[in-house]
């Protein structure tokens, strides 16, 4: 899912259903590229740098999880 219509959905789940008060720092971090309870979001309105952050995250995290998968300890199954 690109990153502009995952934070619109996250933006319109905010609409659904409020965030709880200790959820007021992660809110605080979310508002800060422009995703804010109530409202919706729009990838072309947030400034250039966010914009162009959030699209190459996901690329970025995908390189980051296959670089981390061979290291990762998983349970033996018997």
């Amino acid at each position: 899912m690109p990153a502009g219509e995952f934070f619109a959905y996250a933006a319109n789940l905010l609409k659904i259903n409020p965030p709880h008060i200790t959820d007021q720092p992660m809110i605080a971090q979310l508002k800060k590229i422009g995703v804010e309870p109530g409202k919706n979001f729009e990838m072309e309105k947030a400034e250039p740098a966010v914009r162009n952050a959030l699209e190459r995250v996901p690329g970025e995290a995908q390189q980051l999880m296959k670089w981390k998968v061979p290291t990762l300890s998983f349970p033996r199954r018997e």
